[in-house]
């Protein structure tokens, strides 16, 4: 739910409801309100593209967010998902196989670059909007 909405797993600064973003995740899916989440820079809602990838990945979220670790989905389940809300409806068949194994050697390529608004937007944090003592972002 980081990627979708753009905001810090944790943020102390909102209000005490909306501190935890899968607290708050849970919350607007449950209410049907996910467009509330969503980073307007991703076009959800007006772009068919977007809608598809966002709803994909908010219904993998909600899975991964299940109090119960036996609702949980495992990592393997989890990377596969994300494999194929990437692919989508691009490819079918072999050509995703081949497709998702180039895309994955690009990305081992091209080391660890990332979109400067992902790095200055919502991967930076502090010790104050996260629980991990390393103050880094969650990739």
């Amino acid at each position: 739910m980081e990627l979708i909405s753009s905001r810090p797993a944790v943020d102390v600064n909102l209000r005490p409801n909306e501190i935890s973003l899968a607290m708050v995740t849970m919350s607007k899916i449950q209410n049907g309100e996910l467009a509330d989440l969503v980073d307007p820079g991703l076009e959800f809602g007006s772009n068919q593209e977007a809608n598809r990838m966002v709803t994909q990945m908010a219904e993998l979220a909600f899975r991964c967010l299940q109090m119960d670790r036996d609702m949980r989905p495992p990592i393997k389940e989890v990377l596969e998902g994300l494999k194929e809300i990437e692919v989508g409806s691009h490819c079918s068949g072999d050509d995703c196989e081949v497709r998702t194994k180039e895309e994955s050697r690009l990305l081992k390529d091209s080391g660890s670059i990332s979109p400067d608004s992902v790095m200055k937007n919502c991967w930076m944090s502090s010790s104050s909007t996260t629980p991990s003592s390393s103050n880094q972002g969650i990739v």
